[in-house]
């Protein structure tokens, strides 16, 4: 049946409740090719702007995680590039909290309690030897040596003391090498950036005796990164991107929180950008109106898209998504893309150029679109994409497998 209208909460696995009407916070995902703006000269002809130039990348399928498809308590589903069903992957109901591909295709997932792995099919992999924690996982993060990064609220793994944070082994095995401690085990969001630095979100305000209040970098032992020291927040943090940018990266947060205190209280309604040092970047400013759950950095093109509950971005109409400029002005290029219910993420297609959009609504750019749309760079749905979701979607992973 076609989404609810109601706004969801937040994923169930956080002991901390949102606001009514922020939904679940999304993955990162593949950035897109920009054919560049080329000046004329005297002799040659004029090349005009273009927007992202879709790559020769393979088609795709996209796996994603749906909020109940075909009457399941959240299921795993995959389609092809042209939104059609995979029918040689198996549906079951899982209900997880997090996922994470891995390099062979397998899919791991946690929900509220339990670790499990799917082989790509979608059959359960029987080879797999979970880790055992004690309390819930929520979100997990692989790095480039294959090791996974696992974030919750739980106090120990394999009988391991941590707090609300811990790696395992590409084997999942424990990791002892790897120790952060936290004055309060709730980590609601891991972001490994380009230099291989960990940025954590969470509820704690002490990480290894070191204040730092819910956002916090640290190095790849686990110890604290002292370069960093961000603000502090009136509220949650719940999304979380890595901009590279020359000399040093810059850090979007946005969440529910209204203002920042870093020395004085800065008023900063559900977003902000910090130096790569967590000083306030003052040359970005959005003003919103409501709380957000999600926010996606293109580098290519320089453009931030934030995904929550909004209706006005500076004052302008963007419902649930809007594209933002490297000064937090909107981008007026992008217009509304026509939800009629909140987006849960948005993750950037290099094959098209554009980026699909997931979430709770079931029409989209003027169009029947249950869950999931792909739309082009400029905004326009792009027809060519027409998925079987008859539910709303709150992850959604590019799978080329």
């Amino acid at each position: 049946e076609p989404a609810v209208s109601q706004t969801p909460t937040v994923t169930p696995t956080q002991t901390v409740t949102p606001t009514a009407d922020v939904t679940p916070t999304p993955t990162q995902t593949p950035t897109t090719t920009v054919t560049p703006t080329v000046t004329p000269t005297a002799d040659v002809t004029p090349t005009p702007t273009v927007t992202p130039t879709p790559s020769s990348a393979p088609l795709p399928e996209l796996l994603m995680l749906s909020n109940g498809f075909d009457s399941l308590a959240g299921v795993f589903y995959k389609t092809s590039a042209t939104g059609v069903e995979n029918g040689a992957f198996t549906k079951t109901a899982y209900n997880p909290a997090g996922m994470l591909i891995q390099p062979d295709g397998k899919i791991v997932y946690v929900p509220t309690a339990g670790f499990f792995r799917l082989n790509t099919d979608g059959t359960t992999d029987g080879t797999f030897t979970a880790p055992i924690t004690d309390g819930a996982q929520v979100c997990m993060a692989v790095q480039s040596d294959g090791k996974i990064l696992l974030g919750g609220q739980f106090t120990t793994v394999n009988g391991n003391g941590c707090t609300g944070l811990a790696r395992l082994n590409a084997d999942y095995t424990y990791d002892g090498t790897f120790t952060t401690v936290l004055d309060l085990a709730d980590v609601t969001n891991i972001k490994i950036a380009s230099d291989g630095k960990i940025y954590i979100v969470g509820q704690f305000g002490t990480v290894n005796g070191d204040s730092r209040d819910r956002v916090a970098r640290l190095n790849d032992d686990g110890t604290t990164d002292v370069t960093f020291n961000g603000p502090i927040f009136d509220s949650q943090i719940f999304g979380i991107d890595i901009e590279p940018f020359e000399p040093e990266d810059r850090i979007y947060l946005v969440g529910s929180f209204s203002s920042i205190n870093n020395g004085s209280p800065i008023a900063r309604n559900y977003n902000v950008r910090l130096n790569y040092d967590g000083s306030y970047d003052s040359s970005f400013m959005c003003s919103l109106d409501n709380g957000m759950q999600s926010v996606t950095v293109d580098p290519n093109i320089g453009k931030i898209y934030i995904i929550g509950a909004m209706s006005l971005v500076n004052g302008q109409a963007r419902f649930s998504v809007a594209r933002l400029n490297d000064d937090g002005s909107l981008d007026t290029s992008l217009p509304d893309l026509g939800l009629d219910n909140n987006a849960a993420a948005v993750i950037l297609d290099p094959t098209t150029g554009g980026f699909f959009v997931g979430g709770f609504f079931a029409n989209a750019g003027g169009s029947a679109r249950a869950g999931i749309a792909l739309f082009d760079n400029d905004g326009v749905l792009n027809t060519s994409f027409v998925s079987d979701v008859n539910d709303s979607i709150y992850q959604v992973k590019r799978y080329v497998y």
